[in-house]
Formats: C-alpha cells, sequence, structure tokens
C-alpha cells in the first residue's frame, strides 16, 4: 500500500508540474571534430547544464571555428576541464559579436585549459577564450586557464574574457576570473583589457560578486575608436552597481607586463577606471602591480586611469604598485579621483616584492638601454633561435606582435620601427 501511494504522489508531481533535476552527462572531447560537434550541439540549443565535459588530448585546429554558445540564448551551462591539454590554431573571424572559443557561458566553467596560437576578428563582447561570463543565480568560473594570441574586437574585448557578469535579481551570483596568463595582443574601442574588458556586478535584492584574482598579462593593449575608448593591463574597467543588496566587484592580486596605449578617454597600468554606483555597490581592486608603459588617453594613471564612486558607491585602489612609464594627456602617477589606499609608486625593484622584476623599458627595448633598434631584433632572434634566454622583466618587452610568441617577426618589426616604416607597434 505504502508503495501504491509513492508511486501516485510521483504521477501527481508530474502532472503538477514538480521540477526535476537535470540529467548529468559526461562528453569527451578528442579531436577537432568532437570540438566542432560540441558547438553544433549547443548552437542546437542544448546548454549542456550539468553536463562535465573533458578535453583528452591536445587538438590542433584548423579552418574557420563556431564559437560554443553563440549568443545568449544558445549559452554553454556545462563544465569545461581542459585537463591541463592545449587548443591551437583557434581560428574565429567575421566581427560578429560573442565571439572566441566559447561565445557565451552562463552558469558554466572552463578550466585546466591552453589556447595558444588564437586569432579572433569580432565585434562586442569578444576575448580569445570567453565573449561573455555571465551568471544571474549561483556560479560562473573561468580557472587556471593560458591564453596567446590576438584578439580584435569592439566594446568589451579582453585577451580571456569580454564581459564578466554578475547580475543578481533576487537570487545571488558569483563570477570568477582566477590564475589566468594571457600572452596577448588586443585591439578594441570601450572597455579593453588583456584578461578581461569588464568585470561587473549588479545587485537588485540580492547579492552579486564579480572576481578577477591570480591573472598576469605579457603583450599588448590597445583601445581606440568611437566611443570613450577605455583600457587597462589587466581590464578595462572594473564597476559594481547596486540598487539593493549588495555588489561586489574586485580585482586583486594580478601583474600586469602589457604596455597599454588608449586613444581617448582613460588609460590604467592595471584598470582603465574603477567605478561604484549605489549604497552597497564596491569596486575595488587589491594588490596588484603595473610593469609595462601606459598613456595616451585624456587621463592616464600608473594604476588605473579613474578611481570614482557615486551614490554612496564605494571605490578604491589598495596595496598596490605602478612602476611603469606612464604618458600621455593628463598624467597620474597612480589614478585620478578618489580612494587610493597604501599605493605606490615604485622607483627601483626595491619598491617591489620579492621575485618582481621591472620592466622599465619601452615595447622592443630588449637590452633597456633607452632605443629601440637592431641590437635589440639581434636579441630577439638569438632567443627565437634557442641561443639566448630572456628574463622576465626583457620577456614583457619582447613580443611587440603580441601573437604570444618571441619569433623573428617581433625581430622584424622592431628593425622596421628603426627604419621609421612604422610609428608604433
Amino acid at each position: 500500500m505504502k508503495r501504491i501511494a509513492c508511486v501516485l504522489l510521483s504521477l501527481l508531481a508530474l502532472a503538477w508540474g514538480a521540477p526535476t533535476a537535470a540529467a548529468e552527462e559526461t562528453v569527451y572531447i578528442k579531436t577537432a571534430a568532437d570540438l566542432a560537434a560540441l558547438s553544433a550541439r549547443v548552437a542546437a540549443g542544448d546548454s549542456m547544464e550539468g553536463t562535465a565535459v573533458f578535453l583528452e588530448n591536445d587538438i590542433s585546429l584548423s579552418g574557420e571555428h563556431t564559437p560554443i554558445g553563440t549568443d545568449p540564448s544558445r549559452p554553454f551551462s556545462g563544465s569545461f576541464d581542459g585537463k591541463g591539454h592545449i587548443i591551437s590554431g583557434l581560428s574565429v573571424s567575421g566581427g560578429g559579436d560573442y565571439s572566441g572559443l566559447f561565445g557565451c557561458v552562463t552558469h558554466g566553467s572552463v578550466r585546466n585549459l591552453s589556447l595558444e596560437g588564437a586569432t579572433v576578428e569580432g565585434g562586442n563582447y569578444s576575448a580569445l577564450l570567453v565573449g561573455r561570463l555571465y551568471a544571474y543565480q549561483g556560479t560562473a568560473a573561468v580557472e587556471d586557464c593560458f591564453v596567446s594570441g590576438s584578439i580584435n574586437g569592439t566594446s568589451y574585448t579582453g585577451g580571456v574574457v569580454g564581459l564578466a557578469l554578475s547580475a543578481s535579481f533576487g537570487k545571488n551570483a558569483h563570477v570568477s576570473v582566477k590564475d589566468c596568463t594571457a600572452r596577448v595582443r588586443v585591439k578594441g574601442d570601450l572597455y579593453v583589457g588583456g584578461i578581461f574588458g569588464n568585470a561587473e556586478s549588479r545587485a537588485s535584492v540580492a547579492h552579486s560578486r564579480t572576481v578577477a584574482e591570480g591573472c598576469t598579462v605579457y603583450g599588448t593593449v590597445r583601445a581606440s575608436g568611437n566611443y570613450g575608448a577605455i583600457g587597462g593591463g589587466v581590464g578595462g574597467a572594473l564597476s559594481a552597481k547596486c540598487d539593493s543588496g549588495s555588489a561586489l566587484s574586485a580585482c586583486n592580486d594580478c601583474l600586469s607586463y602589457g604596455d597599454v596605449n588608449v586613444e581617448k578617454t582613460a588609460a590604467g597600468g592595471v584598470l582603465g577606471t574603477v567605478g561604484a554606483v549605489g549604497a552597497g555597490a564596491v569596486a575595488t581592486m587589491e594588490g596588484c602591480i603595473a610593469l609595462g608603459s601606459t598613456g595616451g588617453g585624456a587621463m592616464s594613471g600608473g594604476l588605473c586611469g579613474k578611481c570614482e564612486s557615486a551614490e554612496e558607491g564605494i571605490a578604491s585602489l589598495k596595496d598596490s604598485v605602478a612602476a611603469g612609464n606612464v604618458y600621455g594627456g593628463s598624467v597620474f602617477s597612480l589614478a585620478a579621483g578618489q580612494g587610493i589606499e597604501n599605493c605606490v609608486r615604485a622607483s627601483s625593484a626595491s619598491d617591489l616584492p620579492a621575485g618582481i622584476l621591472v620592466a622599465q623599458s619601452a615595447m622592443g627595448d630588449v637590452n633597456a638601454d633607452g632605443k629601440v633598434n637592431a641590437l635589440d631584433a639581434a636579441l630577439i632572434l638569438r632567443s627565437d633561435a634557442a641561443l639566448g634566454i630572456f628574463g622576465v622583466a626583457a620577456l614583457a618587452v619582447a613580443d611587440p606582435s603580441g601573437d604570444g610568441r618571441i619569433s623573428s617577426l617581433d625581430a622584424a618589426l622592431v628593425l622596421r620601427y628603426d627604419a621609421g616604416l612604422i610609428k608604433g607597434f
């Protein structure tokens, strides 16, 4: 009798439309064809929520890749574990929004993956790895990933993630970009950064949190175009907006060797802008270091172009160090604005934490003699031929092509610059 009652209750639950748990599944990616099939499956409307995807081999891609999760209505919501493997040769062109290996990841994750030699020509929300990383309840994450290559986008363009966004509308949300390294050449318009274009949290009633932590950038970041042109070595913007509840956006313990040039509004060695709007909104950068050169914008800061808050929000820069050259319009050794606490301008290596090497020279000036010439090109060629090894500081300026490799292409660019054939990198 008891068993019959249980069966009847189960039937009633189905009739009333009671929620049922999504079936869990495991998918193994072994070939380029498997990766293309994954993209097609998500594009067909299967978000793969509850599905664990594992990369079993290194994969070399050829031809055009269709991003996994082509738009917000068809995102990837599973977990992708690269298991330390490499995907090389990614190519995405066409200039479409939501471009990258993954276009849109909502309540999903990408971990333990290396993406090497990638080329992406995208529009808004573009990056080498994930165009948009989003959570409106629960979590979304990109962790322990390496990317190299070049990305050209418009608004919200980053080396690893274009837009990282947590938005709580009655339920808590948490987005993280953690322990990632990028050797990249990033070009875009509004909100452009070596790791992320914009890391943002929005809250209404509940609590949202977006955190970038423990990331490192090498290469170049360029922001120019019709809009505000805001860019930073690690991120273009860090922002928090709150109506009620709480919204936290944080950039912690990140390191930028990137060379940043921004045409118009704000350029920062770590972040282009930091902003918080509304009581309960907090945007904070803490424990970061900027070593590359920064400038070109209306406001150029060694750490951040501008730090500001409104309507009882709190924006701050804490315990961080700026060591690279700053140039351009209105120059600030650290940042314009408010909320700067215990930050310093490093004048020598002794001002930096142990193990951090300063690249005081400009992009292409490998031997740090204040000139970019044939001698630097020769040093690059020696490294390419495995006849010489760069220190970390030299690595920061030895890749003017921004493709993640030290090669003869970089030497050729240095020679063209020395001959006056190009004005910059």
